[in-house]
């Protein structure tokens, strides 16, 4: 009978002990090592030490403050680094300027300052049939015309004009040119292959200020479906002859800048160069699934020439366990901010170098993406995985509990 107590003390002694040892493991890699991680990756990359502002220091393009040797002169900022800082200082600021966000806003709620009205004809309008489109620029609220001279060339044109179908399809991407530069109408023909509702956005650029209008609806009539909508997440796209694989970095959150990559190869898998389209390597433009948000940027300022771009290259392409583009792609980058969430379709039309296509145009590749509300919380997923561990680790021990539970009838005595 000792004996037999003995081992199922023992039984017992060792089976909690698996038990404890067990739950301080799943604390540790399921909810500590990913939650370092995850506080480690929040970290920013330019983040800078700290030091005494009462030391000799200096200033880089941004403003910041940057410490300095002090010591004999050959250490100190002479007059060329000053110069040069300032003119940092300067291209910095003109960089601002030209990269605030343009103005936007639908034609009908125009009252004042510049707008655009579109004008469309003949009527009817029918699919397959090229239509008129006259865009004039004008001064609210007395309707004055604002000349095509008085306009600024953005991008290698004064006016892009870019529409779409309610279905997110059919996207188009023109420029207007007016007559001549006295002209404060801007015209073009369009032919609409598809029946269906339209929606039409123009954009100038005037005094060094951005202005993007949406314009009414239009329903173009003819044979054939009026709607053929499909979304999809597929982030290896097929455009043309062409194969561009998109990296969005994970979740996308409303109000937070992320950045979209694009890397594009041949259908045999050869990396393709692009040239410059309208003074870009590549245009997106990201509209909404209702309309109500429209984007049209272009590749980040790393692109051209600022530090940083090969970093936010490796950033965004090194995810191991996807087919994402290696850190020895040229990846075409954009910075972008989503203001409200849902569904958006995005458009990103690029030129691959030597291509035949005529000037102005470009081959497109379409993608969706959803913004969400708020970013998803993985420790919360973690804390879930930790509770089903932790019951599953409790029903287990009853289990064996009972099983090692010893019964009145198994115990034998015996009597000498």
């Amino acid at each position: 009978m000792d004996d037999k107590l003995a081992q199922y003390k023992f039984r017992q002694w060792h089976f909690w002990w698996l038990v404890i040892f067990s739950f301080l493991l799943i604390i540790t890699f399921v909810y500590y090592l990913p939650t370092r991680f995850l506080q480690q990756a929040v970290v920013p990359h330019d983040e800078q030490m700290p030091f005494d502002e009462s030391q000799p220091h200096g200033h880089d393009a941004s403003g910041n403050s940057i410490p300095i040797e002090s010591g004999d002169g050959d250490h100190m900022i002479d007059e060329d680094m000053r110069e040069h800082m300032d003119e940092m200082m300067e291209d910095h600021n003109d960089e601002n300027v030209e990269h605030t966000p343009p103005l936007y806003q639908e034609e009908g709620n125009v009252k004042e300052g510049v707008s655009v009205n579109l004008n469309i004809s003949p009527v009817p309008f029918r699919a397959s049939i090229p239509l008129r489109l006259d865009f004039f620029v004008n001064q609210k609220p007395s309707n004055t015309p604002i000349p095509a001279k008085d306009l600024q060339i953005e991008h290698a044109k004064k006016m892009h004009v870019v529409g779409l179908r309610s279905d997110m399809n059919e996207f188009f991407h023109i420029h207007p040119e007016p007559a001549t530069e006295e002209d404060a109408i801007f015209s073009i023909n369009q032919t609409f292959n598809k029946p269906g509702m339209y929606k039409i956005w123009s954009s100038v650029l005037k005094d060094g200020a951005g202005y993007v209008f949406g314009h009414q609806p239009i329903s173009i009539i003819g044979a054939g479906p009026v709607s053929e909508k499909k979304v999809f997440f597929d982030r290896n796209l097929t455009a043309g002859n062409y194969q561009v694989l998109l990296d969005t970095g994970g979740s996308i959150v409303k109000n937070r800048e992320v950045i979209l990559s694009f890397d594009i190869h041949t259908l045999t898998g050869q990396e393709v160069v692009v040239e410059d389209y309208l003074d870009a390597q590549m245009h997106l433009v990201l509209i909404k699934g209702d309309w109500s948000e429209f984007v049209h940027t272009h590749p980040s300022e790393a692109d051209h020439g600022h530090s940083g771009n090969y970093e936010l290259i490796e950033t965004v392409s090194a995810d191991e366990g996807h087919e994402q583009g290696t850190v020895n792609d040229e990846a075409v980058t954009f910075m972008v901010n989503f203001s409200t969430p849902g569904l958006y379709k995005g458009f990103a039309q690029f030129r691959p170098q030597g291509t035949n296509l005529p000037p102005d145009e470009a081959i497109t590749a379409e993608f969706w993406v959803e913004v969400l509300e708020k970013s998803p919380s993985p420790i919360s997923q973690w804390w879930g995985l930790l509770v089903v561990s932790a019951i599953l680790i409790a029903g287990l021990s009853w289990l064996v509990t009972r099983y090692l539970k010893v019964k009145a009838e198994d115990i034998k005595i015996n009597v000498k």
